[in-house]
């Protein structure tokens, strides 16, 4: 686990290359909440859709809340990796948290799930696979693929911070224990989101992907993180970890293992994520 310094500052927002805030944060969220039925996944669950606007998009989600509960639950965003819906079964690792107490958040992300389109989707796949192939140059992205693939990870922030400016608000959400959690793609934009809104109190980055665009790598924003804790779940890029963690912000340990505890630790990382975030959101101060 890396912990960010309390010296750190949060990023000023006329220095970042890409204008994350919304454009209008006063804008009606027009939140819409609908009960469904709850995956066999996620039993001891109740499950909802839910919908709302962001810079102009309709943001699409599901949220799952325990059916026992005695008051307000902490709540954890996760986002799964590029490609995948809000209802993708990569999600299922989960299932678990519920009866442990927390809420579960996730989004269809721009251009996923049921915001996707038959022209620009595939486009932005093929986008992101390219800065993930080949990490270290920017001029495999032609113009209008990294025009979108920029653009994506605007309106992905942006939707993330409505989101949770709309589900904090439930009677059934504790808006001082919200933790944030991302897989591959998604543990990009999750480093990007969590350096840019204090709210999130943990953040889990799992497997995170490299992104070839300075603008939007996330090994530019995590020191913005701290002093909030930060669990980085292993990764095959050896590289890869290494810059992260040397990103963070001072002070931070890291623990190592072998290979086989390094195996068990994979199969098993929905139990680390679930121990960490117990720890952090779940526990009142």
């Amino acid at each position: 686990m890396a912990t960010s310094g309390p010296s750190a500052e949060p990023t000023p927002i006329e220095t970042i290359p890409l204008a994350f805030a919304a454009a209008d944060p006063d804008a009606s969220l027009g939140l819409l909440l609908t009960e469904r039925d709850c995956p066999k996944a996620f039993s001891g669950a109740v499950a909802h859709r839910f919908e709302l606007n962001s810079r102009g998009d309709r943001v699409v989600g599901r949220l799952l809340i325990p059916a026992a509960r005695s008051g307000p639950c902490p709540l954890i965003v996760i986002q799964a990796d590029a490609g995948a819906s809000c209802d993708a079964a990569s999600l299922e690792f989960a299932g678990s948290w519920v009866p442990g107490g927390f809420a579960l958040a996730t989004i269809d992300l721009p251009l996923h799930g049921a915001r996707s389109s038959p022209k620009f989707s595939e486009r932005l796949l093929t986008a992101i696979e390219s800065v993930r192939v080949h990490p270290a140059s920017e001029l495999r992205l032609d113009a209008n693929g990294e025009s979108l693939l920029l653009e994506f990870t605007r309106q992905s922030v942006c939707d993330l911070s409505r989101t949770l400016d709309a589900l904090a608000a439930l009677p059934a959400i504790d808006d001082q224990r919200i933790g944030v959690m991302g897989v591959g793609h998604g543990a990009a934009l999750m480093a990007i989101f969590a350096s840019l809104d204090a709210r999130a109190k943990a953040i889990a980055l799992a497997h995170c992907s490299e992104i070839g665009l300075s603008a939007i790598d996330p090994v530019q924003f995590v020191a913005d993180i701290g002093p909030r804790p930060i669990l980085l779940l292993e990764s095959t890029q050896a590289s890869r970890e290494q810059a992260l963690f040397g990103a963070c912000a001072d002070p931070k340990t890291r623990s190592r293992s072998d290979d086989e505890d390094r195996k068990s630790t994979r199969l098993n990382s929905s139990h680390v994520v679930t121990s960490y975030a117990v720890f952090c959101v779940k526990k009142k101060t």
